[in-house]
């Protein structure tokens, strides 16, 4: 079964990633969820932001919401699309997980009941911690092949 996870590069005023711990024993994670059947990827990204850690003024970074020359309203791109497959009680999984560039001033982070634990890197720290989870060294990846852009944003 493919399911469809929206998940964020979530940078405060001093350009510090949150990463999140759940309760079901996962290495730290970016902060995000599953899409449901009626949602966008952007609209799944901040009911989960809200539902996980009470985030409410967020902004999604890359192209804004418009209208491009044909009519067709324009969303904010992913920066990366992580596929992933893995098998949970004897059944497979398969994952396409769509990362985003995320900016908020919002200080106060108030994790519901899944999450144990959350804390800001700097991006530096972010690079020099290990894990030996796939997901997370690729978040490492995109973060080194992006450190320019993350001074422009």
């Amino acid at each position: 079964m493919l399911r469809y996870i929206a998940r964020a590069f979530l940078l405060d005023s001093e350009d510090r990633v949150l990463l999140i711990k759940h309760k079901n024993n996962q290495p730290r994670v970016l902060p995000g969820g599953h899409v449901e059947e009626w949602e966008s990827l952007t609209g799944a990204l901040r009911r989960e932001l809200t539902e996980e850690l009470n985030l409410t003024g967020v902004d999604i970074l890359g192209m804004k919401n418009r209208t491009n020359q044909e009519g067709v309203i324009m969303k904010p791109t992913p920066i990366c699309i992580h596929e992933t497959q893995y098998e949970r009680e004897g059944k497979m999984s398969h994952r396409l997980e769509f990362w985003y560039f995320v900016r908020t001033d919002q200080t106060d982070i108030v994790p519901n009941e899944e999450v144990i634990a959350h804390q800001r890197f700097g991006i530096s720290e972010v690079l020099a911690l290990s894990a030996p989870d796939e997901i997370f060294l690729c978040m490492k990846d995109v973060l080194e092949q992006n450190e320019e852009l993350l001074e422009l944003l």
